[in-house]
């Protein structure tokens, strides 16, 4: 049996002084997350809904002031319904002030003839202006649409010209015609140099595989540079 795991054993076994491997007496020392916590019980504090105070209010008198500040509020505020008002106000405590606010509302309400008349001419200045708004939106949408179409055809043409001048070029499917009345090959500017294509008369070195560490070519070549 090997011996390699010897060293990882103790600490795997876990205890109270493993990382000096002292298993004879347990050391002093203590670490602050093994001290004792959370050693007093927690209780309600005043104001924080304890049995007393729960046991000594009165639920549904509170739930109904809170309706009644909530129908207010939403009287004030002029989302209630007609009957949700008059209900909300003469249910009795506290809708004497809705009851001021709707008669000032309804007192503000009442508008004169000749505001009346101005009222309904900025109506229709303001419906005016809202169909040439739609007018205007209507031209900018066929203006966009219209430049999209000739974008599409700009790149179609320009991808047909493309392919047409790849076709033009290639002498091979358009003949001597599309090469411009010759089909020499072009040649490169170092045809002509002195050492050109020297790397075709060298013997070509043929690769080959021993699985032997000592009779193979790498092996002959570190012997014949390191200990010849």
């Amino acid at each position: 049996m090997t011996c390699a795991a010897r060293p990882t054993f103790n600490p795997a076994q876990g205890g109270e002084d493993v990382g000096y491997y002292r298993m004879k007496e347990g050391t002093r020392q203590l670490s602050v997350r093994d001290l004792a916590g959370h050693t007093r019980l927690k209780l309600r504090a005043q104001g924080q809904g304890s049995s007393a105070e729960v046991s000594g209010k009165d639920m549904v008198a509170e739930l109904k002031e809170r309706e009644m500040r909530a129908k207010d509020k939403s009287i004030l505020s002029g989302k209630a319904e007609p009957s949700e008002t008059a209900s909300s106000v003469f249910e009795g405590g506290g809708g004497v002030r809705g009851v001021l606010e709707n008669a000032q509302r309804d007192a503000d309400d009442v508008v004169p003839e000749a505001e009346s008349d101005d009222d309904s001419s900025d109506d229709d200045d303001e419906d005016e202006t809202a169909e040439l708004m739609k007018e205007l939106e209507r031209i900018k949408r066929e203006r966009e649409e219209e430049a999209a179409a000739k974008a599409i055809e700009e790149q179609a043409r320009l991808e047909q010209e493309r392919k047409e001048a790849m076709l033009r070029g290639n002498p091979l499917l358009g003949g001597a015609a599309a090469a411009g009345g010759a089909m020499g090959v072009k040649r490169r500017w170092d045809d002509d140099v002195v050492f050109r294509h020297q790397a075709r008369n060298e013997p070509e070195a043929k690769k080959r595989f021993i699985n032997d560490t000592i009779r193979n070519d790498f092996h002959r070549k570190f012997l014949n540079k390191y200990v010849k």
